[in-house]
């Protein structure tokens, strides 16, 4: 693989997490197999080979989290892996237009203050990590036009197996994706 394709296949990647939605509300937990390759590939399990993003948002400052002291933050955090195309390709068209009408909402969404996007080649899933200034703020998206479409389409967009949650978080270590698989497993 050159250059040029191991950089498409990073952003097509980073596109499919970031279309899990910052918390689509329907969740489900199933065991993947890893498609043979001896890993664990679900929700319960963080990617060995997960690759994240840096946090972006207003609540991020030269790559750091922006946070006020004793706020108690909302972190909100999803897993999934997509569902290919119809012609088998691994982010269809429907996808990339659910993502694109999300991170536009995002742009403009009252009360986030950072996000982050991770994805497993091996396992071709994505994580997504949001940091809300209140659950109110968290719900607010969770209503907004572009999320509730991504909503409707969620089971023609991904496999069974998808995963949401959210938690209440004071400080930086708290909001991380170790962390929020963490917290995951103990609501469940």
């Amino acid at each position: 693989m050159n250059s040029r394709q191991h950089i498409a296949r990073r952003r097509a990647h980073r596109i499919q997490a970031g279309l899990l939605a910052l918390g689509f509300t329907f969740a489900s937990c199933s065991d993947d197999s890893g498609g043979g390759k001896g890993i664990e590939c679900n929700a319960a399990f963080l990617e060995a080979d997960l690759d994240s993003s840096p946090f972006m948002g207003p609540g991020v400052d030269q790559g750091e989290l922006k946070l006020a002291p004793d706020h108690e933050y909302v972190v909100s955090t999803t897993y999934g892996v997509p569902n290919r195309g119809a012609d088998g390709t691994r982010v269809p068209p429907a996808y990339t237009a659910a993502f694109g009408a999300i991170q536009e909402q995002l742009g403009k969404q009252r009360g986030l203050i950072a996000y982050q996007l991770g994805s497993s080649e091996a396992c071709g899933s994505g994580r997504t990590l949001a940091i809300w200034e209140s659950e109110d703020a968290m719900y607010d998206f969770v209503v907004s036009p572009a999320h509730l479409a991504a909503m409707m389409q969620v089971n023609a967009l991904l496999e069974p197996g998808y995963a949401v949650a959210h938690y209440n978080a004071h400080d930086a270590r708290e909001m991380t994706f170790a962390a929020s698989v963490a917290h995951a497993l103990a609501d469940r």
